[in-house]
């Protein structure tokens, strides 16, 4: 091969090797092959080419050639160049010498030494050359090698780039289908597999359009909400953070659940589903007048003091402007003050806002020093629906609720508990279809509310400072069963249920009403309020304390009616089966005490007929007055309950008493007020037997006219000899005849018993006025 030919064909290898290395055009698609075919270009001058190496590259169409092979084909090609190289050198000589002939017109033997020197030089130069084109086909090899490198990387990155192109138009009809179906489908299905594998790896958040269509996806929560639109959704896929939101659009924020399988102990498998968690890392939520959802999420917000809009809501968590509305729906949400200055609130409300926490999701705020939740005193028309077994949680903060709230519970769970203020203070309660509700270890008020509904539900107040429950509105308890426990009376009027001023009632229908052990009264009416129970309902009312051991300042009032206390214009009417009793007061009236103008229609068997006094364990069988100065005490001074007894001839001055066609009583007090005890009459004093009773003297027989001398016979009464005539005698009241003839048996002088028997007769007729209360039952 000349000089000339083999510089053609190396030319033509690195112009091939140029050509392959060139990236395909951004939108061409390269067939699956890619990196298997050569270019056109490349083939064309390949195959023009005398070159063994690319003649050979050409034939075998492959560009993965063992590099083995390729050093044995280097080989043999350098064999060959050898066998031309000695060709070459002797056609050179051939012609040199022809040429030398030529040139000279008269040669001699010198000038044939002198072109053997010429071809040695020659034959020098030819193996330079050799061993440059040696060198030329060893780097031409190497360059095939790097083209076949580039071409299989450049196919690669050719088939990854439309493959990406495809995806990245996500409404193309290809992919519509799937993404309406499945939007994280639309994106994986269509990737090569590691592709899809570090897109996923990156994404945490997809968003879609208000009709569904998948928008985009992105590595960040925050960056998902800034790209949506109103009314858009953000899906979750990964646990996530986000520097708080400040929301001026309608926006879902829903998370993609994970479910495993575990074999638990048993064997059994288990699925578990996981919600994604986002956590919120600076601020909280600023929502102006939209729509906040979280869904099948986690959310927490721990330590978090001012929301983004730091120009004025930085002193709470969650701060709503009017008429918006936050959403929980099937969410776990948690707000943790600690660490938070002492001014923050959790979530503060506006104006005409919503809080919904609805299918099984959980509300826990806790640990603010201020309230869970906080109304501005502005328009009104706030409302909290805690439905579909959902739970709210408001645990060691100033308040569970504060403001007028419309609350809603249906068939879900609250618990207000450890505030260091009211539990609630004022707003409206809705309690309904199997809610349970407690309010408990409150420092102030424990339910405190507006209007009460509690339906086929189960209330509970216990261990709260001030009142247990207390309202200021229409109160009903339907179905349900309520307890009152613990309520310590901080100050002067509390009770275990108050009825706040006139507008105040309470009606119990069907239900459980237990009030018990509260260091204050029962149940307070104030003035114009009402309590009523009706008969199907068990109401108990026992064991409080009108003293007020726990109120530095005291009121007479607050010291009387340990069960119940009717106010002026107030009225309580009580079914049969509510009972008032073992109560204490301080003053008078251990278990009723009403006021002037006051009225209480009531029955014997309110007392608690048959149940046992707790102050001395005897029966009680009615009602007594336990007036101021005249407290009922008969079991430790019966002289003075004697005197009380005879107090009941005539009412207190002002007091009325009808009997009802129902066998009850309604009566009404006068300026004194009317105190009443269940309690129990004096009980009789049996005599006690005499351990060594004496022999009866033998009577003597008496003389008689005739006989004034006769002595007198000793007859015993074992064996009398003749019936001793009596002399006449006035006959006995009727009544001692049958007292004596009761009387027992028990050696005691008969004279001593006829004086027990008229005695026993002037109590009972003192005291017949006292039974009438015991004696007319329902």
């Amino acid at each position: 091969m000349t000089n000339k030919k083999f510089k053609v064909a190396a030319m033509s290898l690195a112009l091939t090797a140029c050509v392959a290395a060139a990236p395909l055009a951004a939108n061409a698609e390269a067939p699956e092959d890619a990196a298997l075919t050569p270019a056109p270009a490349a083939t064309d001058q390949a195959a023009a080419d005398e070159d063994a190496v690319a003649a050979e590259a050409g034939k075998n169409g492959t560009d993965t050639v063992d590099k083995a092979d390729v050093v044995d084909k280097a080989d043999d090609d350098d064999k060959a160049d050898d066998t031309d190289k000695a060709d070459d050198t002797d056609k050179a000589d051939d012609a040199d010498k022809a040429d030398d002939t030529d040139k000279a017109d008269d040669a001699d033997k010198a000038d044939d030494a002198d072109k053997a020197d010429d071809a040695d030089k020659a034959d020098d130069a030819d193996k330079a050359d050799d061993a440059d084109k040696a060198d030329d086909a060893d780097k031409a090899d190497d360059a095939d090698k790097a083209d076949d490198a580039d071409k299989a990387d450049d196919a690669d990155k050719a088939n990854k780039a439309n493959k990406a192109d495809k995806v990245a138009d996500l409404n193309a009809p290809e992919n519509a289908a799937q993404a309406e179906n499945d939007p994280e489908a639309g994106i994986s299905a269509l990737m090569p597999e590691d592709a899809a594998q570090a897109v996923k790896d990156a994404t945490v958040a997809t968003v879609l359009d208000k009709d569904g269509n998948l928008v985009g996806s992105y590595n960040s929560v925050d960056e998902a909400i800034e790209k949506a639109e109103d009314g858009a959704t953000v899906r979750v896929t990964e646990d996530a953070t986000t520097q708080g939101i400040n929301l001026n659009k309608n926006l879902t924020i829903e998370g993609v659940e994970s479910t495993t399988t575990k074999q638990d102990a048993e064997g059994n498998m288990v699925e578990t589903t996981v919600k994604p968690k986002l956590t919120f890392e600076n601020k909280g939520i600023a929502l102006w007048s939209k729509s906040l959802t979280f869904k099948n999420m986690q959310v927490v917000m721990n330590g978090i003091g001012t929301t983004p809009y730091t120009a004025e809501w930085n002193w709470m968590t969650v701060c709503a402007s009017k008429n918006s509305t936050l959403t929980l729906d099937n969410t776990d949400m948690t707000l943790d003050g600690t660490g938070t200055a002492s001014n923050v609130h959790a979530i503060y409300f506006t104006g005409n806002d919503k809080l919904n926490i609805k299918n099984g999701s959980n509300l826990t705020i806790q640990n603010y020093k201020q309230d869970a939740l906080e109304w501005d005193g502005g328009d009104g028309g706030y409302n909290v629906n805690i439905t579909d077994g959902s739970t709210y949680t408001s645990d060691h903060n100033r308040s569970g609720f504060t403001g007028t709230f419309h609350v809603t519970v249906d068939d879900s769970t609250v618990k207000v508990i450890n505030s260091t203020g009211n539990g609630s203070n004022g707003s409206h309660f809705d309690i309904k279809n199997g809610s349970d509700v407690e309010f408990s270890n409150n420092a102030v008020h424990g339910l405190s509310a507006g209007n009460l509904n509690i339906e086929d539900s189960t209330v509970t107040a216990s261990n709260n400072g001030y009142n247990g429950i207390i309202l200021t509105g229409k109160g009903t308890i339907k179905n349900s069963t309520v307890t009152v426990t613990g309520t310590k009376g901080k100050s002067y009027w509390n009770a275990g249920l108050r009825l706040l001023k006139e507008n105040a009632s309470m009606k119990v229908e069907n239900s459980t009403l237990t009030i018990t052990d509260n260091a204050t009264t029962g149940v307070f009416c104030d003035s114009g309020s009402q309590f009523t129970t009706d008969d199907a309902s068990q109401v108990t009312i026992s064991n409080n304390n009108a003293a007020q051991d726990n109120c530095s300042t005291k009121k007479d009032l607050a010291q009387k009616g340990g069960g119940l206390v009717v106010r002026g214009n107030a009225s309580a009417k009580l079914g049969k089966n509510t009972r008032i009793n073992n109560n204490h007061a301080a003053l008078e009236g251990a278990d009723i005490f009403v006021e002037e103008g006051g009225k209480l229609t009531f029955s014997v068997t309110n007392a608690g007929v048959g149940d046992k006094l707790t102050d001395c364990d005897h029966k009680i069988d009615g009602w007594y007055l336990d007036a101021n100065g005249s407290r009922w005490n008969f079991d430790a001074d019966a002289e003075s309950a004697q005197d009380f007894l005879k107090s009941l001839e005539t009412l207190p001055e002002g007091t009325t008493l009808v009997t009802n066609p129902d066998g009850t009583y309604t009566l009404t007090a006068g300026p004194t007020g009317f105190a009443l005890k269940a309690a129990h009459a004096q009980l009789p004093v049996e005599p006690e037997p005499d351990p060594d009773p004496e022999e009866p003297e033998t009577p003597e027989t008496p003389k008689t006219p005739d006989q004034p001398d006769a002595p007198v016979e000793e007859v015993t009464p074992e064996t009398p000899t003749e019936t001793p005539v009596k002399p006449e005698t006035p006959a006995a009241p009727a009544v001692a005849e049958i007292t004596a003839a009761a009387l027992p048996k028990t050696g005691v002088n008969w004279v001593a018993a006829l004086a027990m028997a008229l005695s026993g007769l002037t109590l009972t007729v003192a005291g017949a006025f006292t039974r009438l209360f015991a004696k007319n039952h329902r």
